[in-house]
This record gives C-alpha cells, sequence and structure tokens, in this order.
C-alpha cells in the first residue's frame, strides 16, 4: 500500500496506528485489496470488528468480481450483495469431474496415497470453482495474479481428481491468505490434518536432522492410526 493512502487512514480517517497496520496487513495478504483500503477504512472506523478476515475476504471476491460502486455503500450492504452473489453462484454450479493430472504440478503426495496437493494453472480455475462452489473462477483477478507471478493455487484433491479444499498463497509473503473448503467453509477435520502435513513437509528444509527424524517418526504414526 502506498504511503499516500496510508496517510490518508491515520489523516483524513483519524483511524489508530493499528487499525491501520492490520488494514495494511490485510491489503498485503489479499493482493490486489489496496484499491478498497479507503472503504475499508471507513467503515473499521464505524465498526472494527469488520477487519474479521473471512467475511471481509468474500466482499472483496465479490467486489472485484461485479465492480459496485463500493465506497456509496455500508458493510451491512456490501455483505448482503455479496451473500446475494455467492449463492447466485452455487445455483450454476456444473459438475464435471474431467481433467487429466500433470503430474509435474503435483506439489506433495499424502503419504495416506489417496490425496495430494496440486499446483493450478489459470484455466483451471473454472473447473475447482464449480466443484468447490466458490468465487475462484468468477473473479478474473486470480487468473492474473497467477500469470503475474504474485500468487499460486493450490489445491487438494483425492485420487479421483476431485478437490476438497483450496489454498491461495501470496508469493510476496509465503503466506498461506485462503484455505477454503465447500463453498468458503472450514476444511474438514481429515483435511485439517493433511494441511498439516503438507505445511510441515514444506517447512522441512528449515529443520535439523533431528527434527526432520522426529517429523518423520510422528508422520508414520499418523499415517497408521
Amino acid at each position: 500500500m502506498t504511503e499516500k493512502k496510508i496517510n490518508f487512514l491515520l489523516s483524513n480517517l483519524q483511524l489508530s496506528q493499528e487499525t491501520v497496520d492490520t488494514i495494511v496487513d490485510l491489503c498485503d495478504n489479499m493482493i490486489g485489496t489496496d484499491k478498497y483500503a479507503v472503504w475499508i477504512g471507513k467503515e473499521a472506523k464505524k465498526k472494527p470488528s469488520i477487519l474479521s478476515y473471512s467475511k471481509l475476504r468474500e466482499i472483496i471476491d465479490w467486489a472485484q468480481s461485479t465492480s459496485p460502486n463500493i465506497m456509496s455503500m455500508t458493510y451491512e450492504e456490501c455483505l448482503e450483495e455479496s451473500k446475494k452473489f455467492h449463492d447466485e453462484l452455487q445455483n450454476h454450479i456444473v459438475f464435471d469431474k474431467g481433467e487429466k493430472v500433470d503430474k509435474r504440478r503435483i506439489v506433495y503426495q499424502c503419504q495416506d496415497n489417496e490425496h495430494f496437493f496440486y499446483s493450478l494453472e489459470p484455466k483451471e480455475l473454472k473447473r475447482e470453482g464449480n466443484l468447490m462452489n466458490h468465487c475462484i473462477y468468477s473473479n478474473n483477478l486470480y487468473a492474473e495474479k497467477i500469470k503475474k507471478g504474485k500468487i499460486k493455487i493450490i489445491s487438494l484433491r483425492d485420487n479421483k481428481n476431485i478437490p476438497h479444499v483450496t489454498c491461495e498463497i501470496n508469493l510476496l509473503n509465503g503466506v498461506a491468505t485462503q484455505v477454503s473448503g465447500y463453498e468458503n467453509t472450514e476444511p474438514e477435520p481429515k483435511y485439517l490434518d493433511l494441511i498439516t502435513e503438507f505445511g510441515l513437509w514444506a517447512a522441512h528444509e528449515s529443520f535439523t536432522e533431528e527434527e526432520k527424524n522426529e517429523l518423520n517418526r510422528l508422520m508414520k504414526l499418523h499415517v497408521k492410526k
């Protein structure tokens, strides 16, 4: 976010430094959100709790997809329109199982040998959104950000190539900015376990040999459950 916009939030909207820092962090993690920073600040001044990440993420997805005059709208109005938008998407889902897996883009094969994490290309976002009932394909910014190397979309899939969790990774800071289950809900516990397994594997290189051995032992015990 530009210094000019940060100063506007501090001086013109008279937000606290803590609130502005939170908005900056949100915009850094949700790439493409800077243009809504003033609206976020305006609404956060009235109701600080709107900085809750999950609902705000849905509103930003809706705004990026439909380009409303968001500055004239309240948080509650945007939340209502966002819900209508996402509900409408769900009414137009087309279930399509067909898609070949490019084994070169399997990021990680889970130890259960039944699931894998798969790096998606822009053309594959439509199928992911259709099967997962979320708007990753209707918001063109996701495809643009992949092409520009700003994010990576990782899909947790089973051995029938059906997605169960969609993860957005901010490549500028390595943070997972979205981890969404079906219809943008929290992933089921069994998939959260696989996400933990993937995260530990991804951080493996930073571990000592002793830590690696202990991690491998624990992962084997987990698989045997």
